[in-house]
């Protein structure tokens, strides 16, 4: 049993002090915080309340460097109205991504940052947890917007579709290294589901929470919550998508029809710019394998490690520049959405 002692007021999540929107949010978090409290508001305008927040950002600030994808003339590349766009798309259909499970809408507290470093154990018996730290970040929404696994699993691979364990990888043939990773791999995929399994025993809401997050209804709405940063492109590819199945949301039925009717141009852009930010986003995930434990996660670095990690960076830098730009102009606008700097 660990005894907890806090207080509690405005409850934030950190992006909302990420890139300077602490400012702009104030204001349009007023809603949320009535949503998080209970005072009459509506899981609805709770999530109104996220889209109305991205656009006085959008709105308001530069657009921030970041690290979730790579951007430039052959990739992605933010665009304020396609934000905004894809915002005003997300207002016209946010009921329909409700699930109506209340189950997974109901307000819950939740720690959504349990790796390693802020779960204290008594070093005389590691099953006894000690202390809980950094709960600044902890906030109050729907079961379903938090993260149901503890970042300690430190799963980066892709979701289990079932409970049934990973089988063991064959190991002939492979080199001393490969070998060391693939049971890691095994061993790490198998703990989460195992961790999934005591879930689906002892938490079913928060399992049915789990299921919810695989559907293309929660994409849309995870994606919203980061459209100021990056979101936008991936939204748009999903909401094209979902024409295919908008009858089988919960909250959807006959005389409901799908609200926009894209043409082929707009089909058109719109797979053009998901290519891009796909293409981003594998190149990020090409350059942390590259880069192994000095990748800089949320933009920072160990003091005793930063002029290595900056040197290793440099020359990343050199090697995608080279990749990618075909003219000094090319190469000017990837240096400037270049986001280590």
């Amino acid at each position: 049993m660990v005894r907890l002692q806090a207080g509690i007021g405005l409850m934030q999540t950190d992006q909302f002090w990420t890139s300077r929107k602490g400012h702009v949010r104030r204001r349009s978090y007023l809603l949320r915080t009535s949503a998080d409290k209970l005072v009459g508001a509506s899981i609805t305008q709770y999530l109104q309340a996220v889209g109305t927040r991205e656009t006085k950002a959008i709105q308001s600030l530069k657009p921030p460097k970041q690290i979730a994808l790579f951007c430039g003339p052959k990739l992605y590349r933010p665009d304020k109205e396609k934000k905004i766009t894809a915002l005003t798309w997300y207002r016209q259909i946010v009921d329909a991504l409700i699930p109506k499970d209340t189950a997974i809408t109901r307000p819950c507290l939740w720690h959504n940052d349990l790796h390693d470093d802020n779960v204290f154990v008594d070093p005389n018996n590691p099953e006894k947890i000690t202390g809980i730290i950094d709960w600044q970040s902890c906030h109050i929404s729907p079961l379903f917007n938090h993260n149901p696994d503890p970042a300690f699993l430190d799963w980066g691979g892709l979701e289990p579709e079932t409970l049934d364990l990973a089988p063991q990888p064959k190991l002939s043939g492979l080199s001393p290294e490969e070998r060391s990773a693939a049971v890691h791999e095994y061993t790490i995929q198998n703990v989460l589901i195992g961790w999934r399994k005591l879930m689906h025993a002892k938490n079913p809401d928060l399992y049915r929470a789990v299921e919810f997050r695989k559907t293309a209804a929660y994409g849309l709405i995870f994606l919203v919550h980061r459209t100021f940063e990056y979101g936008e492109a991936h939204f748009q590819s999903l909401l094209v998508d979902l024409k295919d199945t908008w009858a089988d949301l919960p909250a959807v039925n006959s005389d409901i029809p799908f609200p926009f009717d894209f043409s082929g141009e707009d089909f058109e852009r719109i797979k053009l710019d998901s290519d891009g930010a796909v293409a981003g986003t594998e190149l990020v995930a090409e350059v942390k394998e590259i880069m192994g434990d000095l990748w800089p996660d949320k933009g920072f670095i160990e003091h005793e490690r930063y002029n290595h990690c900056k040197a290793t960076l440099h020359e990343v830098k050199g090697q995608i520049l080279e990749q990618l730009a075909e003219t000094d102009e090319e190469k000017a606008e990837y240096e400037r959405f270049w986001p280590f700097e």
